[in-house]
């Protein structure tokens, strides 16, 4: 296990977290500052960010909440195992993956590790106790009744061709199929977000027409949203496009539900109205299969169901992640 040393708040300010930055939102500076302070207590090497080669006039641009060398030490991530899947994934990262090397071993502060570190994990106690994983998803997921066998538990997937599906590169952070007593399979698609927002990024042309086809033939969004679409009266950003991956996703593999969830922590300041976008664009239906669950939520959960050195990466993943109110 990597211990931490405890830190009295009384000697916060004494501690040096490092550079932070001057635009970060509330939420994100709390979260630098519990990062940099994370790094600080293992006597990480500050590194440069949130690029490789980021610089400003030619000096490196460094920030608390980036280390150094994480590709080489594995720093950035709990369990040795999770490192060794990372740099495997790195290694045979498929064309049309978008995962950054740099940003997986490096920044303290981007949910794309926080993902590996929270999802791999569970892939690991899945191999070694299946039953135990089944239960332990039913109990994160209580508003979804159907699930009785977890099959399969992965990270940053891109089904492939994209061009099947939704002729973009968007991914799910991760998933989880699963099926029910009846042996019908499901995917709960999982979007993850520490301070990030799903934001406004949208497809390109080319790709949006296609998209606004797939949205068509789902049937399931307002009439008046296709329309407005169909009238270049809004784009589809990245929310819209997450959840049109899993339905598309479920419908090419005859599945007989797909649920989208976006995990953040409780405190994120954006992920209900994100959610809450898509909703009222949703037929009844649909809207219940799409949620926000916070990672405390999510965590809390398995937790009760974690020993030995599961039950200490868990609360190693809230002390790390979670518990804002140290800084």
């Amino acid at each position: 296990m990597k211990n931490r040393v405890s830190v009295n708040k009384d000697v916060f300010d004494e501690i040096d977290l490092g550079p932070q930055s001057e635009s970060d939102n509330p939420f994100t500076a709390k979260a630098r500052k519990l990062q940099s302070l994370w790094r600080a207590e293992n006597g990480l090497e500050i590194g440069v960010g949130p690029g490789k080669n980021a610089n400003k006039k030619g000096i490196p641009t460094k920030y608390g909440s980036m280390i150094a060398d994480g590709e080489v030490d594995g720093k950035n991530f709990y369990f040795p195992e999770t490192f060794e899947y990372a740099k495997w994934r790195v290694d045979t990262k498929l064309k049309d993956e978008t995962i950054n090397a740099y940003r997986l071993f490096n920044n303290l502060l981007s949910s794309m590790p926080m993902a590996f570190n929270l999802f791999h994990p569970l892939m690991m106690l899945k191999a070694e106790k299946p039953a135990l994983v089944d239960l332990m998803i039913k109990s994160a997921f209580p508003t979804i009744p159907s699930i009785y066998r977890v099959q399969e538990i992965g990270l940053e997937f891109i089904p492939t061709p994209k061009e099947i599906y939704t002729h973009d590169k968007s991914a799910m952070d991760a998933f989880i199929r699963y099926q029910d007593r009846e042996g019908n399979n499901y995917l709960i698609a999982i979007e993850t977000k520490y301070t990030d927002s799903l934001g406004t990024n949208t497809a390109s042309d080319k790709a949006q027409k296609y998209q606004l086809e797939v949205m068509r033939e789902l049937n399931i969004f307002t009439p008046e949203f296709i329309n407005s679409i169909n009238e270049s009266k809004i784009k589809i950003c990245q929310i819209f496009r997450n959840f049109i991956l899993a339905e598309q996703y479920g419908k090419i593999h005859g599945l007989k539900r797909v649920y989208s969830v976006v995990m953040s922590p409780e405190d994120h300041p954006t992920t209900q109205n994100e959610i809450k976008s898509l909703q009222i664009r949703l037929n009844e239906e649909a809207t219940k299969r799409v949620f926000a669950l916070s990672f405390e939520e999510f965590s809390t959960a398995i937790r009760v169901h974690c020993s030995g050195k599961y039950r200490m990466w868990i609360d190693w993943f809230h002390d790390r992640y979670l518990n804002f109110e140290r800084v």
